[in-house]
């Protein structure tokens, strides 16, 4: 990886010296913003895909372009990674949001799929009740999100105000779970997955 952070660097001079200003520094902010290895490569990977940068002249400095897209599109995985620090920066976005009103528990869970793949896996715990609820993809390559609602093995018996903040606790949930959705779609089509 080191290596490749010197390929950027290099990058960066002559996308500079070429008059691509502007691609150089959105490149050095991929570099600087990603948070994970597969961030910063997914973030370079979506620089390097602007019409601007493709049709780049001179034909060494597209061929050197064409080289790192492909060195960065072997070393990615297959499948969209959301890792739990992204998973956290999304909730706490949703969280702070203005209009979200909420005394539940919420907390990204350490979860690895299958070959330590990170999976993601939201739980909320919605105040005064004993159930929790757990939000993630419906499945290793889709964007699309489900919640599930904890099997209980008794009744649960609440008089009509207590129902009342279950139901708007879990109309948080569903909008957290469409928020986790749309913001998958845009991580997944960022990274070029989607």
């Amino acid at each position: 990886m080191e290596d490749l952070y010197a390929r950027l660097r290099s990058l960066e001079a002559e996308l500079n010296d070429a008059g691509y200003e502007d691609v150089a520094g959105q490149l050095r902010d991929a570099v600087l913003a990603g948070a994970t290895g597969t961030e910063v490569l997914m973030r370079v990977r979506w620089v390097l895909r602007s019409d601007r940068v493709r049709g780049a002249q001179p034909p060494a400095l597209r061929a050197q372009l064409a080289t790192v897209w492909a060195d960065i599109d072997g070393m990615l995985p297959r499948f969209p990674v959301r890792s739990k620090e992204l998973l956290e920066e999304w909730l706490a976005d949703f969280l702070a949001a203005e209009g979200v009103r909420t005394a539940s528990t919420f907390k990204v869970a350490e979860q690895d799929g299958s070959l330590g793949r990170d999976t993601g896996l939201v739980t909320m715990i919605p105040v005064g009740t004993p159930i929790e609820v757990y939000m993630e993809p419906a499945g290793l390559d889709r964007s699309d999100w489900k919640v599930t609602l904890t099997a209980r093995d008794e009744d649960l018996r609440v008089d009509g105000w207590q129902l009342a903040r279950f139901a708007a606790e879990m109309r948080i949930a569903s909008e957290l779970c469409s928020y986790l959705q749309y913001r998958s779609i845009r991580w997944d089509r960022m990274s070029g997955m989607g």
